[in-house]
């Protein structure tokens, strides 16, 4: 299982076969800022949670805002 948000993220959309193009354009998130947070380059708001949720039926729970990008 995934422990980090992106990995949620990541696994949800490879899971239902979308790409992040897609994804960017369907919820109106810049690709940049998708791959930046896909790749833990930046943190996932809680706007983009809330996003994720309503496209993905992802709980926004479990990806918290509050988490910064991986280190290392």
């Amino acid at each position: 299982m995934p422990t980090h948000p992106e990995d949620v993220l990541k696994e949800k959309l490879k899971f239902r076969g979308i790409t992040q193009k897609s994804f960017a354009e369907a919820t109106g998130i810049s690709y940049t800022m998708l791959n930046e947070i896909l790749n833990a380059k930046r943190p996932i708001t809680s706007d983009i949670a809330l996003v994720a949720e309503a496209a993905l039926g992802v709980s926004a729970e479990l990806l918290p805002a509050t988490i910064s990008p991986k280190q290392g």
